[in-house]
């Protein structure tokens, strides 16, 4: 009987650690196990970022997905078009990232950049096809980034049980040297999950706002210069000769410099032969 009370309060005991170690191991994942300590890894098993990773993934998660189009259309009036299309996106709750205006000889064009939220997607593309009376290329492509996404989401889990398993460690630390340690993996693992958490942002940005890469032009209708007035053409050709004529002058005074030198040459010939005869 006596036996019998001593062992069961330490087999209570035992299980009550192993529960607690097992309730340890489901919390803290791969990327915590990579970085933390020997002494805070011992019960950790390998398998846990794949288990946690198989259950987030397959729990109907919805899909990432990022449209661009990319568009060229000729158009009858450009200008009336492009204010239609800004209207249009602001209908459905867009915005114009950027826009640039081209003028050539023979035609106009705009380009745009637009963001539209996903749901207006399709009926924008199907609004901005009624201008065009001719269609050069409509691309559009579909990236799904579900996986990034949401491993990205698991690995910010699991850095942050890191970075709370580090603060704990940190107020065991018994000397500066174990301090420094520790408050350096503070500040890496800090500067990983802001850096995940930043492209968790701009990915959830990219797939609620599909990317429309949209080029309008107008052909331009090309006529013939009308003819001159008869005292302009001469007044034409007059400044003409005139540009011709300070030409040359100009060009003479590229040659002084070889004209004086052969004069030289000439009159010390000349000079020489005078004094030898």
């Amino acid at each position: 009987m006596k036996i019998l009370k001593l062992t069961l309060p330490i087999l209570f005991m035992f299980l009550a650690c192993n529960k607690k170690q097992n309730s340890e191991k489901d919390i803290v994942t791969a990327d915590a196990m990579e970085i933390l300590p020997p002494m805070a890894m011992a019960d950790i098993k390998n398998n846990v970022i794949e288990k946690a990773k198989k259950e987030e993934i397959n729990n109907s998660q919805p899909l990432k997905v990022i449209y661009t189009a990319n568009i060229k259309y000729q158009i009858l009036d450009l200008d009336a078009s492009e204010t239609k299309i800004r209207q249009l996106v602001k209908k459905m709750g867009g915005y114009v990232s950027n826009s640039s205006q081209i003028k050539e000889n023979s035609q106009k064009r705009i380009e745009l950049n637009i963001r539209i939220p996903v749901a207006h997607f399709d009926d924008f593309l199907k609004g901005t096809e009624t201008e065009s009376i001719f269609t050069d290329f409509k691309n559009i492509n579909s990236e799904d980034v579900s996986e990034e996404f949401y491993d990205n989401e698991i690995r910010i889990k699991s850095k942050k049980v890191a970075f709370e398993k580090y603060i704990s460690l940190l107020k065991m630390a018994k000397n500066v040297k174990e301090i420094l340690e520790v408050e350096q993996q503070i500040r890496v693992i800090q500067e990983e999950i802001e850096a995940k958490e930043g492209r968790q942002k701009f990915l959830n940005n990219q797939v609620a706002f599909s990317t429309v890469n949209l080029n309008l032009y107008q052909v331009l209708a090309t006529e013939n210069a009308p003819d001159l007035p008869f005292y302009i053409k001469i007044w034409q050709e007059f400044k003409a000769g005139a540009n011709f004529f300070i030409g040359i002058c100009i060009g003479l005074f590229y040659w002084i410099p070889f004209i004086l030198t052969l004069i030289a040459i000439y009159f010390g010939i000349r000079f020489w032969r005078k004094k030898n005869i």
